[in-house]
């Protein structure tokens, strides 16, 4: 009797054992294809920037031609061709400052891409472009009861986590929400071509 107890404790050990290793060894092999994937996921995305013309000739235009060129005015808005680019190029670094702040990414994968965040959102044409996208929200959240109760006219904004990030890191300038900002001008050119509401 004793015998057979001794061999039902020691299969059951041997079974536990035996499955606490293969549960061992499962998981370090789900984690280590999961580094995989996630450097390929970040490999994809860091070619997005190298890779597409539009974006690569914006990202050097916003660095190294700020100051000399101002592509947002008058022609900017209704489908031009810079204006399809930037947006691209926003909403990619937009998505990167979304997968930040759910931290779908780590800090280290972020900091791949922050010189490149930081560089587009220092840029006075950048900034006042989502200047405008953030008023003009604003503007038409207020027309919406229910929308401007439940957020904040940067949550809705397109470029949202983009804007956010601008606010949050301090990188654009203590008045970027206001009206009223003493750093941005209300382009009537801009404002009229396009029957907004400034």
């Amino acid at each position: 009797m004793a015998t057979d107890n001794y061999l039902i404790i020691s299969s059951l050990i041997g079974a536990i054992i035996g499955a606490i290793s293969s549960g061992i060894v499962a998981f370090v092999q789900w984690n280590n294809a999961n580094k995989v994937k996630r450097a390929e996921f970040i490999n994809q995305m860091i070619e997005k920037f190298r890779i597409d013309k539009d974006m690569t000739q914006m990202m050097y235009k916003i660095q190294y031609d700020e100051g000399y060129i101002t592509w947002y005015n008058g022609d900017f808005h209704g489908g031009s061709e810079t204006e399809v680019v930037v947006d691209k190029l926003l909403t990619h670094l937009s998505y990167i400052c979304y997968l930040k702040k759910t931290r779908n990414i780590t800090r280290e994968e972020f900091n791949i891409f922050n010189p490149e965040v930081i560089n587009v959102l220092r840029s006075y044409n950048v900034q006042s472009y989502l200047w405008n996208i953030y008023q003009h929200t604003d503007r038409s959240s207020k027309k919406n009861c229910i929308i401007s109760f439940l957020k904040k006219p940067e949550e809705i904004a397109a470029f949202k986590h983009l804007i956010a990030f601008g606010i949050t890191n301090n990188i654009f300038p203590k008045d970027f929400l206001s009206k009223e900002t003493k750093y941005y001008k209300k382009n009537e050119s801009i404002c009229k071509k396009n029957s907004i509401i400034c």
